[in-house]
């Protein structure tokens, strides 16, 4: 029944390119009007890990490679955007599975609150870290420009137009109004961190 659930939540979800059309030009890109609600901010994670739809080959991916799924999530209600919220994860996530070859990825979730502050003040945290290949330190910067493939190994056996880190970036800052961090081991692994506010107006 639960699975049934995560499944309905994601037929909603549109690909990263309908939210940000990449062939429009920056004068002319318009931001997609949030759609603020409460949502359980420790239900992303199982959303994430039940999803069929449009995920099914991310998830064939971990199977195929016998890579485990781990999840730590907070207790806490949040107001943001879920279905873009759930944009950005996925493809966080689906990113993930392609570059990790063995070991596991794991998407966490907390709320950071600063001391004298309230908790409507804080910010939310979902990251999805991997034991992947990693990314050098001086291609970091680099990683979230448009049309960026970075060179590896298995670039030539992984499909894609260097655009969804781009796009997942764009969405996480221009409409639930954070940004995504990045940290990064070249042959260890990353860890990418998308930070919202807890209430968005």
């Amino acid at each position: 029944m639960a699975q049934n659930n995560s499944n309905s939540a994601f037929e909603e979800i549109l690909p990263l390119d309908s939210s940000f059309p990449h062939h429009t030009s920056q004068s002319g890109y318009k931001n997609p009007q949030p759609v603020v609600r409460n949502v359980g901010i420790q239900r992303i994670p199982d959303k994430v890990k039940g999803v069929e739809k449009p995920a099914t080959s991310s998830k064939r991916e971990l199977e195929e490679k016998g890579l485990d799924l781990r999840v730590a999530a907070a207790h806490q209600q949040i107001r943001t955007d879920r279905r873009r919220l759930l944009q950005c994860v996925l493809n966080l996530l689906t990113n993930a599975v392609k570059y990790t070859v063995q070991g596991n990825v794991t998407v966490e979730t907390q709320v950071v609150q600063s001391p004298g502050t309230t908790l409507e003040a804080g910010v939310a945290e979902i990251s999805v870290t991997d034991t992947g290949i990693g990314i050098g330190e001086e291609d970091i910067g680099k990683i979230f420009q448009p049309f960026v493939r970075l060179g590896s190994p298995l670039q030539a056996t992984i499909p894609g137009t260097g655009l969804g880190l781009y796009l997942t970036r764009k969405l996480a800052a221009e409409v639930l109004k954070g940004d995504i961090l990045l940290t990064s081991e070249y042959g260890k692994g990353s860890r990418f961190a998308i930070r919202i506010p807890v209430s968005m107006p």
